[in-house]
């Protein structure tokens, strides 16, 4: 929001009692609602992933601890997930990812790291690495989930079309990584 902005909404807030009452409602309840946003959007998404890819895999909707969306294939092991999410419940710093829960020595995709990173790299996007995950980016489009841009289009009838789009490449890819 622009200063000007800020001011207005502040000067009209503080103008009558009344307007002060909703303006302090409205402040109260924007956790829940951005939070209700982006959840809504998340489930949408998972839906439409979920159809494109077929009843061999599975996802879920996080919002404890991180809000994302995660996806992987029924049968690969829990800790192999694909996904799109903060790792904070306020929306920063949005990523796309492929994931290892734990580097479990007997975890036989930990061999495929390197050449899932490289294809994720060239086919998707220059990315990272960390102790859990082969590979993961920032997402170019709304990198942060908690402005007044960003939530408006998460809100919008055609917001997962971006995301679906970015999901059901990497899973592809990660699928032809990946055995199984």
């Amino acid at each position: 929001m622009i200063p000007d902005e800020t001011e207005l909404i502040i000067n009209h807030a503080l103008s009558t009692k009344d307007n002060l009452s909703v303006a302090i409602k409205v402040g109260l309840a924007f956790h829940s609602l951005k939070a209700r946003i982006i959840s809504d959007f998340l489930h949408r998404l998972k839906s439409e992933v979920l159809a494109e890819l077929g009843n061999q895999w599975t996802g879920g909707v996080e919002g404890e601890g991180w809000i994302g969306l995660w996806i992987r294939k029924e049968t690969w092991p829990e800790e192999k997930l694909i996904g799109v999410g903060s790792d904070n419940t306020v929306g920063k710093n949005v990523n796309f990812w492929g994931h290892r829960f734990g580097r479990d020595p007997d975890n036989a995709l930990i061999d495929f790291d390197e050449a899932l990173k490289s294809e994720l790299d060239e086919q998707v996007g220059k990315g990272n690495s960390s102790k859990n995950a082969a590979w993961w980016m920032y997402s170019p489009r709304h990198r942060h989930w908690d402005s007044e841009e960003a939530l408006l289009a998460l809100a919008a009838a055609d917001a997962t079309a971006y995301w679906k789009q970015h999901l059901i490449q990497i899973a592809r890819i990660v699928t032809s990584c990946v055995p199984g």
